[in-house]
């Protein structure tokens, strides 16, 4: 099994083949918004200019990025590891 890619905020929100997309609808609503595509944003100019904020938000949302995994209960991780 191939080990999994880091998330960064750059591959999330720019490459992540699994996010497409979600990635297209993103820099459209941020070309509206600014006259700029992912080309000419940094992440973290994306993430500073508030006029981005709506169509960051829904991103985030609609991928799931950011999310915590469920904490198992102490008897599901205990059944686990006595598997």
């Amino acid at each position: 099994m191939a080990p999994a890619q880091a998330q960064t905020r750059e591959h999330v929100s720019k490459v992540s083949p699994r996010r497409k997309a979600q990635q297209e609808i993103l820099w459209a609503e941020v070309r509206k918004e600014t006259g700029r595509g992912k080309s000419r944003f940094t992440i973290r100019d994306l993430l500073a200019d508030t006029r981005c904020s709506l169509s960051v938000l829904d991103f985030l949302s609609t991928t799931d990025v950011g999310r915590l995994v469920p904490v198992l209960a102490e008897e599901d991780a205990q059944s686990e590891a006595s598997e």
